[in-house]
């Protein structure tokens, strides 16, 4: 889910989450997945959520 759009991804896609707008990912695979995440930002305080 990216902002009110949910989006079917494959191995290799890249996504960009702008700031402030809601995201999630569901594996709905027994394979696990792996997803790296960039977030660079000069808050040393911040909050994330599961």
């Amino acid at each position: 889910m990216l902002g009110d759009e949910i989006r079917t991804v494959r191995s290799g896609f890249t996504l960009l989450a702008p700031p402030g707008v809601p995201h999630k990912m569901v594996n709905d695979y027994w394979v696990p997945a792996r997803m790296l995440v960039i977030s660079p930002t000069n808050d040393l305080e911040t909050n994330f959520l599961e």
